[in-house]
């Protein structure tokens, strides 16, 4: 039986972190919680034991007394490794290595996998390990090796160093736990062993089999963009910063490398005229930086923005808040005029490309005209609404949506009732998330609001035949994507991140002039929902993607005891609810008992509510230490039925939060 035992000191984010690293690998998890202010919703699980204690208990000594075996870590102390994999056609090889990456001995481990664009079936490979400590991200045009790796560094960023693994390469088992930062060393490096590369010996030391420190990436900063080489070029401007003295040199083969026909030792020979030029090119540019003192070199992945939007002369004044609003976002806007006589000045700008429908054959096509000009385009997409004010970030929040998911996102959409629905716009919809309201967690939606809607031109291809009916683009770009095998994330937002504009007339809005005949909309919808890629449990209001099966409830009671070693006083205190970070405390229903010194803390600051001050009798000490053996104290009826009352629908509450909290790990596992 494999037993760890964790201390930790009331940070949640990094044990959380480490226990999602570990909890698949592990039988039980011992967790001692010292002076803790809440217990997240991610440690509700039936091989999770919690102990809370105050800061003079002695943790360690207490958890090995409890399980002499167990390996004990601390996680204020316990080092992430951030183990990058860029990947390139290797649907064969990237299994063996991500195996040998989660067969390390270290297991506190986040594990980002890149893949540049693979023409093979290499994203289904990766995809088909559930490992939580994996996660993956794709470019949408092959960039190359050291593009990947600084994507990988630019969205990451809970580690506290991180090592370069090639997919077509292994690892020994003990790798990540030798080569570990620690003892004040800035990098370290390991030994290879190599099969069928020419020129190239085994047991030595490689540029490739570093890992460093997060204060070297904030130090020296990113890989330099080039195609090879660039691995030697980050050493090298590490060693001229840092020196050999802080170093940790591994004599010991802990990278394994073989021969790779596509591998860039194969394609830039280790002594080619391309690698010569290249060393030459970065030695003029370190000497600068050695002279300026700064070896920081920065990293701008940038590909072009294209904005959609469709108008109406009625619309001049609000067009122009929101254009004001999203100009400086954008390398082109494309504004689709119906029916303008005149176009005004302020629509002169060398970002902006109208399209007038005077002159068009296409004529007036509604709001379907924000998809014309994106018609084409390659990089990332957007379309916008005429009355609608964007936040300054909109742009970039989308984009990270788009890196996160791997599928288009937006800020507003739906959510129906299982057909058929009797109507569009009233009484079918059970989710409704708005773009000016606040949307709490990210979630997956059946109809996306074009308005506030972003997607990458790989993805899928626009064309304007196919929105055969005007004024109904939310319908049919929605289908269009679920039909490509697309899902629709609706991001998390604030209220009023997007904002209405108050210079419209709402009695002529495409909603309120089909609001009350919505006829097509309603048949395209009930048509159309076999290609939603995912349904809702209208009894449970669960959401559950449509090729897995629904899973079977389980309530899973989670075991907290309080250390003291005294036990003179027992306070039993109510559980009270946080809606943004978990349960404080208890699962949803139960009594807690804690010692009174961390109880009266606890109460003062209000995270708990004192229901009862009693002394233990001694022979049932034991028997409180454990929630789920105890008994609670007699109530009378009334109070009983109101408790009853209270947990449910917190139970309800939580429920509810979990369920989507489950949902986004089973479709993206902590791969961006």
């Amino acid at each position: 039986m494999k037993i760890y035992n964790i201390i930790s000191h009331n940070k949640p984010k990094r044990l959380i972190k480490t226990v999602e690293g570990i909890i698949n690998h592990i039988d039980i998890i011992n967790i001692a919680l010292i002076c803790p202010v809440l217990i997240p919703n991610e440690l509700h699980n039936e091989k999770i034991n919690l102990f809370l204690m105050d800061s003079k208990t002695d943790a360690f000594k207490f958890l090995k007394s409890q399980n002499p075996e167990g390996i004990t870590i601390n996680t204020d102390d316990n080092v992430v490794c951030l183990v990058i994999v860029p990947v390139y056609n290797e649907e064969i090889k990237i299994k063996k290595c991500i195996e040998s990456i989660l067969n390390q001995t270290y297991k506190n481990i986040q594990i980002a996998i890149i893949d540049d664009c693979s023409t093979d079936k290499t994203i289904e490979a990766i995809k088909s390990y559930k490992d939580e400590r994996i996660k993956i991200y794709r470019n949408y045009t092959n960039k190359g090796c050291y593009n990947s790796i600084n994507v990988v560094l630019q969205n990451e960023t809970d580690w506290d160093c991180f090592m370069i693994q090639g997919a077509d390469d292994m690892m020994q088992t003990d790798r990540v736990e030798k080569q570990i930062i620690s003892d004040g060393y800035m990098a370290s490096i390991c030994m290879y062993n190599h099969e069928g590369i020419d020129n190239v010996q085994s047991g030595v030391y490689g540029h490739s089999m570093l890992c460093y420190s997060k204060k070297v990436f904030e130090t020296i900063g990113y890989f330099d963009n080039t195609r090879h080489t660039g691995d030697t070029e980050y050493w090298l401007r590490y060693f001229r910063k840092f020196g050999e003295k802080l170093l940790n040199r591994i004599p010991e083969e802990l990278y394994l490398s073989y021969e790779n026909n596509n591998g860039l030792t194969k394609k830039y020979k280790l002594f080619g005229e391309e690698r010569k030029e290249y060393y030459n090119k970065f030695e003029q540019e370190h000497i600068e930086m050695n002279k300026n003192g700064n070896f920081y070199r920065d990293f701008i992945d940038k590909e072009r923005i294209y904005i959609g939007i469709a108008t109406i002369p009625e619309r001049e004044e609000s067009l122009k808040d929101t254009i004001d609003s999203i100009i400086n976002q954008c390398d082109e806007l494309h504004i689709y005029c119906n029916k303008w006589n005149n176009i005004p000045n302020f629509l002169i700008n060398d970002k902006i490309v109208i399209y007038d429908s005077n002159k068009l054959e296409s004529d007036d096509l509604g709001d379907v005209g924000k998809f014309y000009g994106l018609q084409n385009k390659i990089g990332y997409c957007f379309t916008i609404d005429d009355d609608l004010i964007y936040d300054k970030n909109y742009v970039t929040k989308m984009i990270k949506g788009l890196k996160k998911y791997n599928n288009p996102v937006t800020l507003h959409g739906k959510i129906f009732k299982e057909p058929p629905i009797e109507s569009y716009h009233r009484g079918s919809i059970i989710i409704n998330c708005r773009c000016q309201d606040i949307v709490e967690n990210d979630i997956p939606i059946q109809i996306a609001g074009s308005g506030v809607l972003a997607w990458h031109s790989d993805m899928i291809d626009i064309n304007i035949d196919d929105f055969y009916y005007k004024n109904m683009s939310d319908i049919f770009i929605s289908i269009f994507m679920h039909k490509k095998g697309l899902m629709i994330w609706c991001l998390e937002h604030k209220a009023r991140f997007i904002i209405e504009s108050e210079k419209i007339d709402e009695t002529k809005s495409i909603w309120t002039l089909n609001n009350m005949n919505d006829e097509r909309q309603t048949k395209l919808i009930n048509d159309n929902y076999k290609y939603f890629n995912l349904i809702v449990d209208n009894k449970e209001k669960n959401i559950i993607f449509a090729e897995e099966e629904p899973k079977i409830k389980q309530e899973i009671n989670i075991k907290i005891q309080i250390i003291d070693d005294i036990m003179s006083k027992i306070l039993t205190v109510k559980v009270i609810k946080d809606k943004d970070n978990g349960i404080k405390f208890a699962p949803i229903g139960n009594i807690l008992h804690l010692e009174e010194s961390t109880a009266n803390v606890l109460i003062s600051k209000g995270l708990v509510e004192l229901i009862e001050n009693k002394k233990p009798e001694p022979a049932k000490v034991e028997a409180t230490t454990h929630l789920h053996q105890k008994e609670e104290p007699e109530k009378s009826e009334a109070k009983e039925d109101k408790q009853v009352s209270e947990t449910k629908e917190l139970k309800e509450h939580i429920e509810t939060k979990e369920a989507i909290t489950t949902l986004k790990r089973r479709r993206h596992p902590k791969t961006k």
